[in-house]
């Protein structure tokens, strides 16, 4: 939005450049970027400007209310903590399932008792609900504009990246030594773990199909195939399916998310990160319509892309939608948050990749 704002603005400053022109070359360069100059410190001061009344309208109307489907994380709780003390506005929470979050959006909206303001879930739920009209326009906030450039294609004027949940594999090291732990996602064709991994299904809503979207995206349908035959054991309960690697059923599960890592220390079970790169969700921020607290909840978003909260975010395994926070997120988790992307889904070709999901394993 900034850099359209500049573009716009220059038009008149090219027809100048003209007659300054003709004054003389050093003169005229002078007063081109004597012009520049004014005009960037009046543009950045009139935008500081616009924030502090943002943010003076924020804290009146003194309450964020933020609708997340990060079911049941104690990190985000802490979050919410920080952001409050920072800025005194206060938060009122609901965290809930992705399937629960969608029926509450649209029956908030359909009723006209509007009491959402911010948004925090998966891109393409966002995109969906945007096209069913229950989500308003996001104005920029100042800190869109520190994502990072492989992401920053997805702002738009409804939404912005907020940090991406990743995937990758969870091997037991007690039946797994280390020459034989998989390094790629390719080295679970082999024969020898036919049988032996435990799968979230790829055929339905989850990281199981988030896999299948991203690896049929870079690897195509051959490796699936070829997957298919290893036999792989089906499981829709993510809790307790790390439990079950850590207890030794399975040698390996897929795709494992690096959320819950600290809830894993002390178990026999290791994380993975092939060297392909991981598959992701990437979570984004929005604003529901007709939001009874606009200016807290453009406050709360701005906030959220801090360098606080995005080493936040790094700390519980996540990626964060900011670049070079590396050094400052925890060691153990600073090889999850700086894993590569390999890719992530994509609701435009969804229905047709479950349905292809679901003739490959049947």
């Amino acid at each position: 939005m900034v850099e359209a704002m500049r573009a716009s603005t220059y038009q008149p400053g090219w027809k100048a450049r003209g007659r300054i022109s003709r004054i003389g070359g050093r003169t005229g360069g002078m007063l081109l970027a004597l012009a520049a100059f004014l005009w960037f410190h009046t543009s950045a001061t009139a935008q500081d400007a616009d924030w502090e009344r943002t943010m003076a309208e924020a804290r009146k109307e003194g309450t964020v209310v933020y609708y997340t489907s990060f079911f049941g994380s104690p990190q985000q709780l802490a979050l919410i903590k920080r952001f409050e003390e920072e800025t005194g506005i206060r938060v009122q929470l609901l965290d809930v399932r992705v399937s629960e979050l969608d029926l509450r959006i649209r029956t908030e909206q359909s009723s006209g008792r509007y009491l959402a303001d911010v948004f925090l879930n998966g891109g393409d739920n966002v995109n969906i609900n945007y096209r069913a009209g229950l989500i308003a326009p996001l104005a920029p906030v100042p800190n869109m504009k520190r994502i990072r450039p492989e992401f920053a294609t997805e702002i738009t004027d409804y939404k912005t990246p907020g940090y991406m949940i990743a995937y990758g594999l969870l091997v037991n090291t007690k039946m797994v030594k280390p020459d034989e732990t998989p390094k790629r996602w390719h080295d679970l064709l082999d024969p020898k773990w036919k049988g032996k991994i435990l799968a979230d299904d790829l055929r339905a809503s989850g990281g199981g199909f988030v896999f299948f979207s991203a690896t049929l995206k870079k690897f195509g349908r051959d490796y699936h195939e070829a997957l298919a035959k290893q036999n792989l054991v089906f499981s829709r309960d993510p809790g307790q399916d790390q439990q079950r690697v850590a207890r030794g059923e399975f040698p390996l599960r897929l795709p494992q998310t690096f959320a819950p890592y600290q809830l894993l220390k002390g178990l026999p079970v290791n994380m993975v990160i092939p060297e392909e790169g991981v598959p992701y969700v990437r979570f984004d921020f929005s604003v529901a319509k007709n939001a009874p607290h606009p200016n807290a909840a453009r406050v709360f978003i701005n906030w959220y892309l801090s360098d606080g909260a995005q080493v936040g975010f790094g700390d519980m395994g996540a990626i964060p939608a900011v670049a070079g926070l590396e050094d400052r997120i925890r060691p153990e988790a600073r090889m999850m948050a700086t894993a590569r992307p390999l890719g992530t889904t994509n609701e435009s070709t969804r229905d047709a990749e479950m349905q292809l999901a679901t003739e490959i394993y049947k």
